[in-house]
């Protein structure tokens, strides 16, 4: 059903904390969406949301067509923003098609102050594409430079605008996410407790990290691009052994800001565990404690390659990781010029020994995995078909 404009939220006793006027177009203390189309779009008034829920979101199928350009709501000690579907606890995003778009200060697409679960555990999962523009509201500031734990702070009286947020645990099942940022401090996927991909293709193109924790953050399956424009693509301040822990799936992740800014970050090289999976990374070069402060990871099940890029990359090449046997592994397209950094690169048939990144300037012609950008251009293949190219590097895989 087509649903335009906002409905009032009457104060109540459990409602105190909440000033007034916050409007929201949907507000129940359960929410269950299982079909039609719901247009939520809201231009006048403070920190208004679409779908609010106090207990429970659970949608498994539906269209959901979300603008919210409202601007956020400060106080003399808290703020209180915009967002598209929130949940005082948790929220389960398990099918359905997303277009949550927030323009206003410290605006958020998703937010649930508890866990928050995206996709099945078969794989399948919404096609989601979660878009803010807003700048921050109020001081804040975000992102751990340097490499230093306890980025991504803020104080009580000021937000920063977040495409999807929880408290609790992130785990994304299947599905598709489609995310971009483009404010300082609007991070793409991030969680206050631990994060896991299962499943899924998802692109992130983010002006601060595109998935962020102090917690662990996983990567079991599925396919991912990050892209941060201006800070780590991932970074996690676990700060012991498996912060950053890649077992499976596929992930490709760099950043376009030069040092100290990486493509993965948990500052110290010995806290990622690789246990499967093929990764990805190319970023800033970062001392003192950073991913730079060793040429080994902690942990590693099959090959790898950790330090200076093979190249310096550039988008107007095509590059192709091949294992020891010459056999292409996948392709990657960057969006802006990286220079010849920090770089991870491992797969589960990669090997040890003398392998080679080659260079070509014509896209793969086949693939098993293609990965898509915001702009609909392909960045990332799996077992792709390539036409001959020319050697970029060649390095030595441990």
């Amino acid at each position: 059903m087509p649903f335009r404009g906002w409905s009032s939220r009457r104060p109540t006793a459990s409602a105190w904390k909440w000033p007034s006027p916050i409007c929201a177009a949907i507000k129940t203390d359960n929410y269950y969406g299982t079909g039609g189309t719901i247009t939520i779009t809201a231009n006048t008034g403070k920190a208004s949301r679409g779908i609010s829920a106090d207990a429970l979101v659970r949608i498994t199928d539906g269209i959901y067509l979300i603008t919210n350009d409202c601007a956020g709501l400060q106080g003399t000690s808290d703020t209180y923003t915009a967002k598209g579907i929130t949940c005082d606890q948790d929220i389960e995003l398990l099918g359905g098609t997303f277009q949550i778009q927030m323009t206003g200060t410290g605006g958020k697409c998703v937010k649930a102050d508890g866990t928050l679960t995206i996709g099945t555990e078969g794989g399948e999962g919404p096609q989601l594409k979660a878009t803010t523009s807003g700048a921050s509201l109020g001081s804040s500031s975000s992102g751990g430079m340097g490499g230093f734990p306890g980025g991504n702070t803020s104080s009580s009286n000021s937000s920063s605008a977040k495409a999807i947020k929880a408290q609790g645990t992130i785990t994304v099942n299947g599905g598709a996410l489609l995310v971009s940022t483009a404010s300082n401090g609007a991070e793409g996927l991030e969680s206050k407790t631990s994060i896991t991909i299962n499943g899924g293709h998802h692109y992130f193109q983010c002006y601060d990290d595109c998935i962020n924790s102090p917690g662990i953050i996983n990567f079991a399956s599925g396919t991912t691009v990050c892209y941060a424009t201006n800070n780590d693509a991932v970074d996690s301040n676990y700060g012991r052994s498996g912060a950053i822990t890649i077992s499976g799936g596929n992930l490709f992740a760099y950043s376009g800001a030069g040092s100290p800014e990486e493509g993965i970050d948990c500052d110290n090289n010995s806290y990622i565990t690789v246990t499967g999976g093929i990764a990805i990374s190319a970023g800033g070069s970062q001392g003192g404690g950073g991913m730079g402060s060793s040429s080994s990871i902690g942990s590693a099940s099959q090959g790898y390659y950790l330090g200076s890029s093979p190249s310096s990359y550039s988008t107007t090449y095509y590059y192709t990781l091949c294992n020891t046997s010459g056999e292409a592994i996948c392709t990657y397209r960057f969006e802006k010029n990286v220079s010849n950094s920090l770089s991870l690169l491992t797969a589960p048939n990669l090997g040890t020994g003398s392998i080679t990144v080659k260079q070509g300037t014509s896209e793969p012609t086949s693939a098993s995995i293609i990965v898509k950008s915001t702009t609909d251009a392909p960045v990332f293949w799996i077992t792709p078909e390539v036409s001959t190219t020319s050697t970029a590097a060649t390095i030595t895989a441990k």
